[in-house]
């Protein structure tokens, strides 16, 4: 994935390119214990679906959120405001998992993912 987009039409073709690459069966990259690693097009976010079985979890369970944010002098934003705002800055990712509580204390703007995983089992920046 390229390591930087300076506006919102390079994100979608940024995002698209992630998502489309072929891992010998059409989707993005797999592995034992990951079933999808796809990132938003339109708000940067990346998603990893961990593969219940091989991991021990609920199918319910089994998420983590990667939120991109830009740090402009006139605060933190997320990527895609950002982007619409034509602000650019260093780039900081919260991690999420069933709660966002780590990302939330860095005030960086975090949605829990629907399927998240369980904080226990998320590394400590996702927790």
């Amino acid at each position: 994935m390229a390591t930087e987009v300076s506006s919102t039409a390079d994100l979608v073709i940024t995002a698209d390119d992630w998502n489309s690459q072929d891992n010998y069966n059409g989707t993005a990259p797999t592995s034992k214990y990951v079933d999808e690693i796809a990132v938003n097009n339109a708000t940067g976010v990346v998603t990893v679906t961990f593969n219940p079985a091989s991991v021990g979890v609920a199918a319910t369970e089994n998420e983590i959120t990667m939120t991109p944010s830009v740090r402009t002098p006139g605060g933190i934003q997320t990527l895609e405001d950002a982007l619409a705002a034509g602000a650019s800055g260093p780039l900081d990712w919260a991690c999420a998992s069933a709660t966002n509580t780590a990302a939330s204390a860095r005030s960086l703007s975090v949605t829990a993912p629907t399927n998240g995983l369980l904080a226990k089992y998320a590394p400590a920046e996702c927790r």
